[in-house]
């Protein structure tokens, strides 16, 4: 009987379990980012390209954003460019097209500022070399604009004036500005042809009709001067000594 409550005392102790340590309580969550202050410094300028805009070589057309370096100078003398044509051949067969280039070399020590023309494109005035009665009898071009006849009855007429048209929109005028020693090329193609002009036909007093010029053939053989009008601005007409192009091109059989 002793021996049975020993045992039931130990079996008390040893029945009850040990308490567990209570679990650590979380961590506190982080503050929320706050978002850096605006600096009060002034905002870093990137450095200027040293590089500057004006061109060393360009083919016309083309169509670039302004360019005027401080120290540019307008073209307003002759003597700012230096001219090159060609090159092109010495002879031609009748009828062939002739591809003629022009080369405008900026030869200035500071950067050079040309206005070109609206068209950007080579125009070409020819004319038989030596006595012109032995060239063709048709017009070579450019073509001069026929005047007409006024019958000498009409000569107390008042023919109304035509309506005033609205000024046409101009296109902003194109520049290049060329780098010291800087060129522009510019290239066409010459047909030599001849021209038929009719005169005009005059209806009554007032009434006049100019029908189109008709290309009626080649130039025939012989020497031609093929003048070239650069593609500059019309607002260079009064410079002095305005740049000349000029091929001596003989068309053969």
């Amino acid at each position: 009987m002793r021996r049975l409550g020993l045992l039931l005392v130990l079996v008390a102790a040893c029945g009850t379990p040990a308490a567990l340590p209570a679990p650590a309580p979380p961590a506190p969550a982080p503050p929320p980012a706050q978002p850096p202050a605006a600096s009060t410094a002034p905002p870093v300028q990137s450095a200027a390209p040293t590089a500057s805009c004006a061109q060393l070589q360009v083919d016309l057309p083309v169509h670039l954003p302004p360019c005027s370096p401080p120290d540019a100078k307008e073209y307003d003398d002759v003597g700012d460019l230096e001219v090159v044509v060609g090159p092109f051949p010495d002879k031609v067969r009748l009828g062939a097209p002739v591809e003629l280039s022009v080369t405008l070399k900026n030869v200035r020590k500071v950067p050079l500022k040309l206005r070109l023309s609206e068209s950007q494109a080579l125009g070409f005035s020819v004319r038989l070399e030596g006595d012109p009665d032995k060239g063709p009898t048709e017009a070579i071009e450019p073509l001069e604009p026929p005047t007409a006849p006024v019958p000498a009855s009409c000569a107390h007429v008042d023919c109304p004036q035509p309506p005033i048209m609205e000024a046409p929109l101009v296109a902003p005028a194109s520049f290049v500005t060329l780098a010291p020693g800087g060129v522009a090329r510019v290239r066409g193609t010459w047909q030599p042809r001849r021209w038929k002009v009719s005169p005009p036909h005059v209806r009554g007093c007032c009434d006049v009709e100019r029908a189109p010029p008709v290309p009626v053939g080649p130039l025939g053989p012989g020497m031609y001067i093929v003048e070239m009008t650069l593609p500059l601005s019309e607002a260079y007409g009064g410079s002095p000594g305005a740049p000349y192009a000029r091929a001596d091109i003989e068309i053969v059989r």
